[in-house]
């Protein structure tokens, strides 16, 4: 009795053991799978927030810029769910992302996207989900690619591919991986040659910080006139690279502060004019990097644009290389609402509409006092170097009400100096250059001081000087 018993207690030591092994193992297996279905879930609707969220982008982007530019870009960007398949572990989905002018029409461009996202039980990957992103090219245009370049120019490959990871319990952002392969084909008589796109995105969930390092591989594009062989057109680019590190200020709409490059190892161009002549250019690290500061509700934006050499010819024969060509554009004392305001109305707005919008915050602009400066300005050639800088300051009380030509004369404040080799011009201009260097020189307008030609004007309180010397607008005007 007693080994019956005993034997009897191990055994049902021995199956409660194996029952709680097993439900342990069934409680561990469905907590796993419960947590990926939750985790799929909630990566479903974060991927749905983030194409809302990726649907600000054109609009970000064409501030960011415009501001870089120095000109005024209108860009929309949409992205539509068309489909999401959800799994255990993943899911799959399909989305539109349309790219065009913020008017719309038919200049935008629909481009379709299949999506492999991969998120696991939130137990092993945490809370990040994992996406993988091919831009589809459908069957009629590879078909048509085929029959214009004779093949595939991506050889088969997604023309885009984006990685992606962000957090699907929200508010974390996303860190973006762009890629696109290399390229080579020929169509008639055009030949070109791309080593493809690499760069690296990062934003926030309402992409109110902004970081990126795009760049953009050798590109070279050949033109053959098929009637004379011999005749090419030719441009190449050498590492193109775009940044941006910026945040939108809190209480502000469309301004963005902090910096953005734009930069080229080399960027060439050679080809024959209407004349047949070769005419060609090539710049070197060529660059364009802006920076923007706000304090105390003042915006100040500085850009500079610069290369290490820049070399060019118009005939074909003789090169003129320029060294170290540079300039900066500041701007200071920028009402940093009333720009955010114009900002704003910009955005889809016709040119009469945004008069209006520039008029009605006229004031605000002057109340700071704003300057705009071109500093720095330089350029090295072998007979010396060039250089300049120039400044317009509005000093007044910044009442719209009052500005007229009459009160404008008193109120802005201008500074200018300019300097260049009097062999530049010589070399140059030839005979007519030398002969209007010396009516310049004869007349006080131009200083010359060993070999270098300057001038140096300023304007304050309605008072002219010209090289330190007090004068007239209308005895400026006589002298040229």
């Amino acid at each position: 009795m007693t080994m019956n018993t005993d034997i009897t207690k191990k055994t049902n030591t021995g199956t409660k053991k194996i029952i709680g092994v097993i439900s342990v193992a069934v409680l561990g297996g469905a907590i796993f799978v419960g947590g990926s279905y939750w985790a799929g879930i909630s990566a479903e609707q974060q991927f749905h927030d983030n194409a809302k969220q990726f649907s600000q982008l054109g609009p970000m982007l064409s501030d960011q810029l415009s501001a870089q530019l120095g000109t005024e870009l209108k860009l929309d960007t949409k992205m539509t769910v068309i489909e999401y398949k959800r799994g255990i572990f993943g899911a799959t989905a399909r989305t539109e992302f349309v790219l065009g002018p913020s008017e719309g029409g038919e200049d935008s461009v629909t481009v379709p996207f299949n999506h492999d996202i991969r998120h696991g039980p939130i137990l092993s990957f945490g809370s990040m989900a994992h996406v993988r992103s091919e831009l589809v090219l459908p069957e009629k245009v590879i078909a048509d690619l085929v029959e214009k370049f004779g093949k595939d120019p991506f050889d088969g490959k997604a023309p885009l591919t984006v990685e992606s990871t962000f957090s699907f319990l929200g508010g974390g952002g996303a860190d973006v991986r762009i890629i696109s392969p290399k390229v080579e084909f020929e169509a008639e008589d055009t030949r070109i040659s791309w080593g493809g796109l690499d760069g690296k995105i990062t934003a926030n969930s309402d992409i109110s910080k902004f970081k990126s390092d795009l760049v953009m591989n050798d590109l070279s594009i050949t033109k053959t006139d098929p009637d004379r062989p011999s005749r090419q057109e030719q441009f190449q680019m050498e590492r193109l690279t775009l940044k941006f590190d910026t945040e939108k200020p809190k209480g502000f709409q469309k301004l963005f502060v902090g910096t953005s490059s734009l930069a080229a190892k080399k960027l060439s161009f050679q080809g024959p004019d209407t004349a047949n002549e070769i005419r060609s250019f090539v710049l070197e690290n060529a660059y364009i990097k802006t920076d923007t500061k706000l304090k105390s509700e003042e915006i100040t934006i500085n850009s500079k644009l610069g290369a290490d050499t820049y070399t060019f010819s118009t005939d074909g024969k003789s090169k003129t290389t320029i060294d170290k060509p540079e300039v900066t554009f500041l701007f200071e004392n920028l009402d940093a609402s009333a720009l955010d305001k114009v900002m704003q109305a910009a955005q889809g707005q016709d040119e009469y509409a945004l008069s209006s919008t520039v008029k009605q915050h006229l004031g605000d602009f002057l109340k700071r006092k704003p300057v705009f400066a071109i500093k720095n300005l330089r350029a090295g050639t072998p007979e010396g170097v060039t250089k300049g800088d120039f400044s317009i300051a509005y000093t007044g009380n910044g009442d719209p009400e009052k500005l007229s030509p009459t009160n404008l004369a008193v109120d802005l404040e201008v500074d200018l100096k300019f300097s260049f080799p009097a062999d530049l011009v010589s070399r140059l201009g030839g005979e007519d250059g030398a002969a209007a260097l010396l009516v310049l020189g004869s007349q006080g307008i131009l200083v010359e001081k060993k070999g270098i030609l300057g001038l140096e004007a300023s304007y304050k309180k309605g008072v002219l000087t010209l090289n330190g010397k007090e004068t007239s607008l209308e005895d400026l005007k006589r002298k040229f």
